[in-house]
Formats: structure tokens, C-alpha cells, sequence
């Protein structure tokens, strides 16, 4: 019930889930926010712990992703045509 603001497929059911069950709306508004609460402060701790240690990263990748993706870019340029002159000399053969 408290992760139900959160997500698309429990917001939906909620209400249905509740009103069966004939839980009271003072009870649903207090678990609710209690769930708010230990949302928003997960998330704002993880942001606060992961956010120092993506700054490297993202500093690291900056800096070598250009030259991944130019490997990544000719080692497929590579491959592809190596295959087309395999097709090339099969269709060759066979004529």
C-alpha cells in the first residue's frame, strides 16, 4: 500500500484493493505518507551517496568514451565487410 504512489500498476489497483478489503481512508492517507516519506528520503540518500561516486565515472567516461565508441564503430565496419566479401566470393563460386 505504501508504494503505491510510486508505481503505475499498484496506483491502479489500490483503490479497488482497498475499498474490497474496506480499508479506512484515515489508515490508507497514513501509510501512504509514511511511504512517501521513506521514498523520498531513500532516494534522497542514494542520490547524495551515488552522486559523489558517478562523478567519476561520468569524469572517466567522458574522457574514453569517445575512443570505445570509435572502436566499437570500426570493429563493425570491420566485420560487416568481411561478411560481404565472404558473400562476394560464395556467389562467385557458385556461378
Amino acid at each position: 500500500m505504501a508504494a503505491a504512489p510510486f508505481s503505475a500498476a499498484l496506483r491502479s489497483t489500490i483503490a479497488p484493493v482497498c475499498g474490497t478489503v474496506e480499508t479506512r481512508r484515515l489508515l490508507l492517507l497514513a501509510v501512504t505518507a509514511v511511504g512517501v516519506t521513506v521514498w523520498a528520503g531513500t532516494t534522497i540518500i542514494a542520490v547524495r551517496i551515488l552522486g559523489e561516486a558517478a562523478e567519476g565515472w561520468i569524469s572517466f567516461l567522458a574522457a574514453v568514451g569517445p575512443t570505445i565508441l570509435l572502436v566499437a564503430l570500426g570493429s563493425t565496419g570491420f566485420r560487416a565487410v568481411v561478411r560481404l566479401r565472404h558473400r562476394r566470393a560464395a556467389t562467385r563460386g557458385s556461378s
